[in-house]
């Protein structure tokens, strides 16, 4: 009796184990093994996804789309700042102020010209390769190779929405 209540018992471990594992692993087109990711780390990953092709892209006309509306006010203002200008000095001060009093208490603020994923002013842009790292909840690094051995680390907070994801906040440094 108990060698059966014993088998019993551990087929039913291995069964949960086996159906846990199933559950936590999955294999990609490429059969590479990648552990179940959640739903907003899989709505970053689609970012880069390239249309009817493997290959990964950013373009930029999605901005708009995967930003909320807040975020994208605070890349302008940035940019027309500390972007390309024809502000003059003092133009550019009272700008700054500006900023600074709109945007300090929002987000960490941005010293530079600085675009989404630090992306150029390029249409779409050919990626070698996309590392997501998930952080915290709705908090992730995201590693760019750009075509061009250009590279950018962001860490990216996203918000929910009722659609899905949004970038509510993305800080860029590129790498060396």
């Amino acid at each position: 009796m108990k060698t059966t209540k014993y088998i019993i018992t551990n087929f039913i471990f291995l069964f949960l184990i086996s159906f846990s594992f199933q559950n936590k692993i999955n294999t990609n087109e490429n059969n590479i093994i990648e552990i179940n990711k959640d739903d907003a780390e899989k709505w970053l990953e689609d970012i880069f996804k390239c249309k009817n092709s493997n290959s990964l892209c950013y373009s930029i006309d999605k901005e708009e789309k995967i930003c909320t509306k807040r975020f994208m006010d605070f890349l302008i203002d940035s940019n027309e700042i500390y972007g390309p200008t024809n502000l003059t000095d003092q133009e550019f001060t009272d700008a700054e102020i500006k900023y600074k009093k709109k945007w300090s208490k929002i987000y960490p603020l941005y010293t530079e010209e600085m675009w989404l994923f630090g992306r150029g002013q390029d249409d779409i842009e050919n990626i070698k390769k996309v590392e997501i790292t998930k952080i915290s909840p709705l908090k992730y690094t995201v590693f760019i190779n750009y075509d061009g051995d250009i590279k950018t680390t962001n860490e990216v907070t996203l918000v929910s929405t009722k659609n899905g994801y949004k970038i509510d906040y993305c800080k860029t440094k590129f790498l060396d």
